[in-house]
């Protein structure tokens, strides 16, 4: 006798979900770490390393909302109309400083006449 499988997200979506927030929280650190620090090598390759890593979560969000877009998630456990609207407002918040963050960060080093450079290929 089977018993009946649990929905869960597809391994794409754990693994993008992963990613995103071990990027996101490695980048926050990095970018708290260096703007304390005088003018030097270092703080020019973290400053670099920031930006690569802010355009790379800036694509893994991009890949992430597509695949969500395409593959619906599991149901939503029992929840009240107040919890249920609060879930959804937080998700959607997330996804929106998904996007915002990197790119207003690209706007303030394009502005600043820094352009970002990923991998030491892209401009």
């Amino acid at each position: 006798m089977s018993t009946p499988s649990i929905p869960r997200y597809t391994t794409t979506a754990i693994a993008l979900h992963w990613l995103l927030a071990v990027g996101i929280v490695a980048t926050f650190i990095v970018g708290l770490y260096m703007v304390g620090l005088p003018l030097s090598p270092l703080s020019l390759k973290l400053y670099n390393w920031h930006k690569w890593a802010g355009i790379v979560i800036l694509a893994l969000s991009a890949w992430r909302l597509l695949w969500r877009a395409t593959h619906r998630p599991p149901d939503h456990v029992p929840m009240t109309r107040w919890q249920r609207l609060a879930a959804r407002t937080t998700h959607n918040l997330l996804y929106l400083l998904f996007f915002a963050v990197p790119l207003s960060g690209w706007a303030y080093s394009s502005a600043a006449g820094f352009p970002i450079v990923v991998f030491g290929v892209l401009p």
